[in-house]
């Protein structure tokens, strides 16, 4: 009979726990759903100002001198006999004015297959290996971040880009 009353308060004291998990629970999934609302709407409004053109695909030329560039930018670096036909895009992501996001290879460099991203001013690019995209422009190539620091590109290319599937 003594245990009875001890076993009374375990009870009560667990009862408590689970409301008390219950609440946390709930305030953080409101918070959490507050957030990606307040997120949604700040994409919405820089995703339309953004001229991301990611429907039309490069013309001959333009793809012609971004795999000489990179030739001469990257691989000849480590590679010094490579032609302009050991270069290629990997994948065209879009163009905005003067400026071409492209992930670029060559048939020397290997990459680590592991998932990686680029978070540039809370947009977040991800990637499926470490193989990162570079905005062309007048013949030079910037990483992302570098872009943005320079004008290049603007927050919403960066969402519009984000979006597109890698």
């Amino acid at each position: 009979m003594s245990h009875l009353p001890q076993r009374n308060i375990v009870m009560k004291r667990f009862k408590v726990l689970i409301f008390a998990l219950i609440l946390f629970a709930t305030i953080s999934l409101l918070a959490t759903l507050a957030f990606a609302a307040q997120n949604e709407s700040q994409m919405e409004k820089y995703a339309n100002q953004a001229d991301w053109d990611s429907n039309t695909s490069l013309s001959e030329e333009t793809t012609k001198r971004i795999r000489q560039d990179y030739l001469d930018y990257y691989t000849k670096a480590h590679t010094p006999d490579a032609t302009v036909d050991d270069v290629y895009i990997w994948k065209y992501y879009g163009t905005n004015g003067d400026c071409v996001a492209v992930i670029m290879n060559d048939r020397f460099t290997g990459h680590t297959l592991a998932l990686t991203s680029d978070v540039v001013d809370g947009v977040t690019v991800h990637y499926r290996d470490s193989n990162k995209m570079f905005i062309w422009t007048d013949g030079s190539f910037q990483r992302l971040q570098n872009a943005y620091d320079m004008d290049l590109i603007s927050k919403g290319n960066l969402i519009d880009i984000s979006l597109i599937p890698v």
